[in-house]
C-alpha cells in the first residue's frame, strides 16, 4: 500500500502526493529526466502514471470524473511494485481512504454531490494560439492544465475562438519523443483517415513546457482548412481545474466562410456598402452569428465571454457540488407558480387561461418582460407564461379543477422537497420519450455545455442534418420535413426555457451562457438522458 495525500483533481485525474518516504522510490521509475509515463484511458477505468516533470513526484489516479474525494491521506494498492525499470502505466488494484470511505460516484442528478475539496495548483501550459493566414491576426493567449486530452484542447479552442464544433478536426506535430503524430477527431473519423484517434492522448504527450518556441498544428474543418499554430511560451500554474484565456485579438472567423481566403472577401464585402453583394453577405452574416449590421465586429474580442466559456468546460471536467441557491435559481420559475398556486390555487378565465394580473406579475417577477410583448397580461401575448403554465400540467405538477390551476400530490411534495423537484424537472427534460425530440434534446445540452450554440436561424437547420445522420425518416422513407424539424426544435427549447439556465446577455446582440446553476442542470440532464 502507498500512502499518498490528495492535493487536487482536474479532468478526471485525482493529483496525489506521495509521503517523504516513498518519493525516492516514485523517483526510480522515471525512464528519464522530466520524462513522464502515460496513460490511455480509454479502455482502464483506473489507472496510475507518475508525472517526473512535475516539481514533486506525483501519482496521477484516472477515474470516472464524476467521482468525488476528501482530502487524503489515501491509500493506492499498485498491481505491480514501482520499479526503475518501469515502461508501462502502473495498473491499481484499489483507491481507499485511509479512515473511511472509498470512491463514491452519487447519484448524477440528485443535487447532494459530495464536494470535491482541493488545493494548491497543478501543471499548466502556456500557448500563443493563431489562426494562419488571417489578416488581421486572429490569436489566443491560452493557460491550461498539462492534464488536458486532446478532445478537451479541441474544445477549450473552440469556445475560445468561437467555433461551433460543427465540423472534424485534427493536431499534427512531432511528440516529446520525437515521433510524428496525426490525431483526429471525433475517433470515428479515424476509421477512413488512417489516423490516431484523440481520445486518451495527452497534452503533454505532444509539448514540452520547457522548450518555448515549440508548436504543433491543430486543424477545424478540413474543408474550409482553418490551420491553428499552437506555440509553447512557456510553463505555466493554475488553480487546480482552472483554464484561462489571457489574451487575445479579434473576432474568430464566421464559420464555414472558405477558410482564410474566403473569411477575408466577405470582410471586404462587408467593408464595402457599394459592393453589389454587401446587402446578401450581410444577412448571410447574420442567419449564421446572429449578428447584424454594427452587431458584427471583425476586430471585437470580448476575453470576459471567452473566460466564461472555459469556466462552462472546467464545471464539466472537474464538477462541483449543486448549492441551494443555484438549485432554486434554475427551478425559480416553476417554483414561483407552485408556490402561487399553493394552497387554494389560482383562478382562471372562462377560456382556462390565467388571469391578467397573474400574467403580468409572472412577466414582471420573472424578469421576462419585454416591450415588444405591450402590456404583456394576456397569455397569448405573453408566450413564457403560457408554457410554462402548460409544461407544469404536462409534468403533472399541476391540474386545472372547478376552474382553478391547483396543485397535484406530486406538485405539493415538490414545493416542500426542492432537491425532490430539481430530480423531476432532470427526468421530464432529460427522459424524453420520443427518440427525435431525445436526440435534440442531447444537441441543446452539447451545444449550451460548450458555450457554441448556433445562431436561432441555424439551429433547425444543424437539427436537420443530426437527424439525418441518425436514420430519421418518415413512415413512408421519406426525409424529415421541415415543419416535423422546427415543431421537434420548438418542444426542446421551450422545455429548456421553463428553468432560469442561462445567464443575462451582455450588451444587445450578446449570446446568454449557462449559469453555474445551468451547467449542473444540463449535467444532469444528458447522464439521465444516457442512461435511458
Amino acid at each position: 500500500m502507498v500512502p499518498l495525500k490528495v492535493i487536487g483533481m482536474a479532468h478526471g485525474i485525482l493529483f496525489l502526493a506521495a509521503g517523504q518516504e516513498y518519493r525516492e522510490r516514485l523517483k526510480e521509475t522515471a525512464v528519464e529526466p522530466a520524462t513522464p509515463l502515460y496513460v490511455d484511458g480509454r479502455r482502464d477505468g483506473l489507472v496510475v502514471r507518475l508525472d517526473s516533470a512535475h516539481d514533486e513526484p506525483l501519482l496521477l489516479v484516472q477515474l470516472d470524473p464524476r467521482a468525488t474525494f476528501r482530502n487524503g491521506p489515501y491509500q493506492v494498492r499498485l498491481r505491480h511494485p514501482l520499479r526503475r525499470s518501469a515502461t508501462k502505466p502502473y495498473a491499481v488494484e484499489s483507491v481507499e481512504y485511509v479512515k473511511t470511505a472509498t470512491v463514491t460516484a452519487p447519484r448524477p442528478h440528485s443535487g447532494k454531490m459530495a464536494p470535491m475539496q482541493l488545493s494548491g495548483t497543478v501543471p499548466a501550459f502556456d500557448l500563443r494560439i493563431s489562426i494562419t493566414d488571417t489578416e488581421p491576426l486572429i490569436w489566443r493567449r491560452l493557460q491550461v492544465p498539462a492534464t488536458l486530452t486532446v478532445p478537451e484542447f479541441h474544445l477549450a479552442v473552440q469556445a475560445t475562438f468561437g467555433w461551433e464544433n460543427s465540423h472534424l478536426y485534427a493536431v499534427r506535430g512531432v511528440d516529446r519523443a520525437g515521433k510524428p503524430r496525426w490525431i483526429i477527431g471525433p475517433d470515428d473519423a479515424t476509421e477512413d483517415l488512417d489516423a490516431e484517434p484523440a481520445t486518451g492522448v495527452v497534452l503533454s504527450e505532444l509539448l514540452d513546457a520547457q522548450k518555448p518556441g515549440t508548436a504543433l498544428e491543430y486543424e477545424y474543418d478540413f474543408g474550409d482548412g482553418w490551420t491553428h499554430n499552437v506555440e509553447v511560451l512557456g510553463p505555466a500554474e493554475l488553480t487546480a481545474g482552472e483554464l484561462l484565456c489571457v489574451d487575445g485579438a479579434n473576432r474568430g472567423p464566421v464559420e464555414d466562410s472558405g477558410g482564410p481566403h474566403g473569411y477575408r472577401r466577405l470582410l471586404q464585402i462587408v467593408a464595402d456598402p457599394e459592393h453589389p453583394e454587401h446587402a446578401q453577405t450581410r444577412y448571410w452574416i447574420y442567419g449564421v452569428t446572429g449578428e447584424y449590421g454594427k452587431y458584427f465586429d471583425p476586430a471585437g474580442f470580448d476575453r470576459q465571454a471567452a473566460n466564461r466559456k472555459l469556466q462552462l468546460l472546467s464545471l464539466q471536467w472537474w464538477p462541483q457540488p449543486l448549492t441551494d441557491e443555484e438549485r432554486d435559481a434554475v427551478l425559480r420559475p416553476v417554483r414561483w407558480m407552485l408556490e402561487n398556486a399553493a394552497p387554494d390555487g389560482l383562478e382562471l378565465t372562462k377560456d382556462g387561461y390565467l388571469k391578467p394580473a397573474m400574467v403580468k406579475r409572472a412577466m414582471d417577477e420573472l424578469g421576462w418582460s419585454d416591450p415588444i410583448m405591450g402590456k404583456g397580461n394576456r397569455e397569448t401575448h405573453a408566450r413564457p407564461v403560457l408554457e410554462l403554465r402548460l409544461h407544469l400540467i404536462d409534468w403533472k405538477l399541476l391540474r386545472k379543477f372547478k376552474g382553478r390551476l391547483v396543485l397535484t400530490p406530486r406538485g405539493k411534495r415538490c414545493l416542500e422537497r426542492p432537491a425532490e423537484l430539481w430530480d423531476n424537472m432532470v427526468d421530464a427534460v432529460g427522459r424524453q420519450e420520443h427518440d427525435a425530440v431525445r436526440l435534440v434534446t442531447r444537441l441543446y445540452t452539447d451545444w449550451h455545455l460548450g458555450g457554441i450554440a448556433p445562431a436561432s436561424g441555424r439551429r433547425v437547420e444543424a437539427i436537420r442534418g443530426a437527424m439525418l445522420a441518425a436514420g430519421f425518416v418518415t413512415r413512408s422513407g421519406h426525409p424529415i420535413p421541415d415543419e416535423w424539424v422546427t415543431d421537434i426544435n420548438r418542444v426542446v427549447h421551450r422545455n429548456f426555457k421553463c428553468l432560469h439556465l442561462m445567464a443575462p446577455k451582455v450588451g444587445h446582440i450578446g449570446r446568454a451562457l449557462l449559469t453555474d446553476g445551468g451547467v449542473k442542470f444540463l449535467l444532469a440532464v444528458r447522464a439521465v438522458g444516457r442512461s435511458g
